[in-house]
């Protein structure tokens, strides 16, 4: 059981391991993407900058943060890490949204059809001899909504 250190991911994190009965790790780089001088704004005030490329919205910088390509290159060793780490046990990682959005594309190759998992949203990522299977989709917004998040 692997989390981001941010509040709402790790207090998620600790239900899951709790009713699994797991230890809790953290890992510092699984934080979400840092927004920058867009901080406390909506995720609407990205399309009002010049620069925005709504074709391409992985490839955008906002002053001051990162951009998701740049999150996948944090993040993305991370899950290569963990896959070789314990290649005959399963792992849990609690993280957020533009995170896994992240993921997805890492193990798919693929900016342009990544999914963004809702709040509570699910996705398994299998790891064997030929590196990683497509993500699955195992919850998503129907769940959460049914689960009351």
């Amino acid at each position: 059981m692997v989390t981001s250190p941010y509040r709402l991911a790790s207090e998620t994190a600790r239900v899951i391991a709790g009713a699994l009965g797991l230890p809790l790790e953290f890992e510092a780089d699984l934080h979400e993407r840092e927004i920058g001088a867009h901080r406390g704004r909506s995720y609407d005030s990205f399309l009002t900058e010049p620069d925005y490329d709504p074709q391409r919205p992985w490839a955008w910088k906002p002053q001051g943060g990162e951009s998701y390509e740049e999150v996948q290159a944090r993040v993305g060793p991370i899950l290569d890490r963990l896959a070789a780490a314990h290649s005959k046990r399963d792992v849990v990682v609690v993280s957020h949204g533009g995170v896994m959005t992240c993921l997805w594309a890492y193990v798919t190759g693929r900016w342009d059809e990544a999914y963004v998992p809702p709040n509570c949203g699910i996705v398994m990522i299998e790891h064997g001899p030929n590196g990683y299977s497509p993500p699955l989709i195992v919850a998503g917004e129907d769940s959460a909504e049914d689960a009351g998040g």
